[in-house]
């Protein structure tokens, strides 16, 4: 059997969009989430980390060591594959000392 999380991984990228899981219960009268519930989004973040790497003089392995993830998840960042996490875009805005705007782009 397989479970729902790995349904609509699946699904991801087989229609190519992120999805994003939210777990809530609210009261408020125009927000009621009582299950699991996800949304499709259409648009994946742009990034400027090739360009900043360049500049930098940092190899994607050195990025992925500054903060803590495989080069794999670098080279999809790059790739605009996957949409970061705010702590992973937080932590990659900070090696290059710059917002996180500045970096990622989801225009």
């Amino acid at each position: 059997m397989i479970s729902v999380a790995s349904a609509l991984l699946a699904l991801s990228r087989v229609i190519g969009k992120s999805i994003c899981f939210l777990s809530c219960q609210s009261s408020d009268s125009n927000l009621v989430f009582d299950e699991t519930s996800f949304f499709i989004f259409s648009t994946r973040t742009k990034t400027r980390i090739k360009e900043l790497r360049a500049k930098a003089n940092l190899t994607q392995v050195d990025l992925a060591k500054k903060v803590g993830v495989h080069r794999e998840t670098i080279v999809f960042l790059e790739k605009e594959k996957y949409n970061s996490s705010l702590k992973l875009a937080y932590d990659i805005s900070r090696v290059f000392n710059l917002k996180i705007e500045e970096v990622f782009n989801m225009d």
